[in-house]
């Protein structure tokens, strides 16, 4: 049979080695772990990414919306100002003309008496 210090020696090395188990099971789920957290790490890298670039299309997008929005806007000003002022143009124009029409006296006025001509032929 075993003496005490045998014993006590396989008892420590039992345990020794059900720790280097316990470290190497340990390990090698962490490793599984840790490559399984990669995984999922670089994958949710690469939609965040993702996400972040369709964030900024849409952003991009957007803007460029708005400044045809705006774009066409300025036009429809600039169309709606020439009109405008044609107009303005057009109302100043009709005003000179009436302001330049000779007003006639009409207590002065008198019609030239003519004679009468006869046309008529007689043979």
């Amino acid at each position: 049979m075993f003496n005490k210090e045998d014993w006590f020696k396989s008892i420590v090395y039992a345990q020794d080695k059900k720790k280097d188990n316990h470290r190497i099971n340990e390990y090698n789920n962490n490793s599984v772990t840790s490559k399984s957290e990669l995984k999922n790490e670089k994958s949710n890298h690469e939609y965040s990414r993702s996400k972040d670039i369709i964030q900024k299309l849409m952003v991009q997008i957007h803007m460029m919306v708005l400044e045809e929005c705006i774009k066409e806007e300025m036009i429809k000003q600039k169309e709606l100002c020439i009109d405008n002022f044609i107009e303005d143009i057009h109302n100043q124009n009709n005003y000179d003309e009436k302001r330049n029409i000779p007003q006639c006296d009409t207590y002065d006025f008198s019609v030239p008496e003519y004679e009468e001509i006869h046309t008529s032929r007689n043979k």
